[in-house]
């Protein structure tokens, strides 16, 4: 998922007033566009995040920095298991991980949503049990698609 597509000088500018927020560790509604994390989020949704937070584990959606474009994506493990500083994340409608992700570069975690700016705040899917189980299934078909494409097809 990811902020709205902008032109390269508004892009930088959001990135700024992101890092502004990160530092002073606000919470803040911004509107989400993409289908990289449907049927949680949806492009129009609008996600509550806490800026300048990390993550607590499996589960959570953060919010990261790819060249100029905003993603949130979900947590699903860590890249070894004994290295917390590198995170995996993965879109929960997409079938492969991002490349790895540093835990210093989590700009925030998301911690609610609503469907529009009048429907009410949720966290279902972004904390708790439900979470949890969204990042380890999410973690899972990312290693089956992993293993098929390490395989090939079958001649």
């Amino acid at each position: 998922m990811r902020t709205e597509t902008v032109p390269s000088a508004l892009a930088g500018a959001r990135r700024g007033l992101f890092e502004i927020y990160r530092k002073e560790r606000r919470q803040e509604w911004i509107q989400a566009s993409g289908q990289s994390m449907r049927p949680l989020i949806r492009s129009g949704s609008w996600m509550l995040v806490d800026f300048g937070a990390l993550p607590r584990g499996v589960g959570d959606v953060v919010v990261f920095a790819r060249g100029e474009t905003i993603v949130a994506h979900r947590v699903v493990g860590r890249l070894r298991p004994h290295d917390a500083a590198t995170l995996m994340t993965k879109g929960d409608a997409r079938l492969t991980f991002d490349p790895p992700l540093a835990r210093s570069d989590v700009i925030g975690v998301v911690r609610a949503l609503r469907r529009d700016q009048s429907s009410r705040a949720r966290s279902i899917g972004c904390r708790g049990g439900s979470a949890v189980l969204a990042g380890t299934a999410s973690q899972a078909i990312g290693r089956i698609v992993g293993r098929l494409h390490v395989l090939g097809p079958r001649r």
